[in-house]
């Protein structure tokens, strides 16, 4: 599955998933993935753009897509911890909501 869609991702978003979350060092990489997700240039484009190879990119895409599953599964725990659920948008059979 597919956390990150291309075109649709905040800057700062993607420049914290980038910057914190994995060890690239390569900037015309983390530029690519930027320009690919933040403003919706195909790979292709991207990595041509920036002069790296488009098998270069497609493998830090996943390892970036690796990071934000992580980071989904971590918030889906404690969204479970609180009685949510991310299947519904209800309070879970366990929890009340008191009315105010």
């Amino acid at each position: 599955m597919n956390y990150l869609l291309p075109g649709h991702e905040s800057l700062e978003r993607m420049q914290l998933l980038i910057n914190e979350f994995t060890k690239m060092n390569s900037e015309p990489q983390k530029n690519a993935l930027i320009e690919h997700y933040v403003n919706g240039l195909p790979v292709e484009r991207a990595a041509a753009r920036f002069g790296i190879e488009v098998s270069n990119l497609v493998r830090a895409q996943e390892r970036l897509e690796q990071v934000a599953s992580n980071i989904e599964k971590v918030k889906e725990l404690d969204w479970a911890r609180f009685g949510y659920s991310s299947n519904s948008n209800q309070l879970s059979d366990n929890k009340t909501v008191s009315a105010s």
